[in-house]
């Protein structure tokens, strides 16, 4: 099993995890959230343009229409194989305090369910956000579901 959290370290700060068959190693310092949303190409309708995300849906999303475990052949309303992008989204926080007083603000990720961070302390953060594809997605015939 493959699984990633985040956790506070023995320092207090944030931090991302990744646990791999019950052994959990730290990966980056100062990760207060993380969202993926998944970019799903529009085969459904035949509207839409190849390897360009028509929306981007959450896992919980996406499972939602799918077998769970997952069969195979995939049911055509499991979205999973249309899935040729994933936006990460974060909200990164200083190791340190940097303001002298409290300020109080919220900070929100983008993307189907808003993540709203509200903070009221001395830590500085900024919130990063990139899209990437699914390289193996794009290479090459496909039908709608493979």
């Amino acid at each position: 099993d493959l699984t990633y959290y985040i956790g506070e370290n023995s320092a207090g700060i944030p931090t991302l995890y990744r646990n791999i068959d019950g052994i959990s190693s730290p990966l980056v310092e100062g990760v207060e959230r993380m969202k993926l949303d998944y970019g799903i190409e529009d085969n459904v309708t035949g509207t839409g343009q190849r390897n360009v995300a028509a929306m981007y849906l959450s896992a919980s999303q996406i499972q939602a229409n799918c077998s769970d475990p997952m069969s195979v052949p995939v049911p055509e309303t499991c979205l999973w194989p249309d899935v040729i992008s994933v936006r990460a989204s974060f909200i990164m926080r200083s190791k340190e305090a940097v303001f002298g007083k409290d300020i109080a603000k919220t900070y929100t990720l983008p993307g189907v369910d808003q993540l709203d961070l509200n903070a009221n302390d001395q830590y500085a953060r900024s919130i990063y956000s990139t899209t990437f594809t699914l390289r193996n997605r794009l290479i090459g015939d496909r039908t709608n579901k493979g």
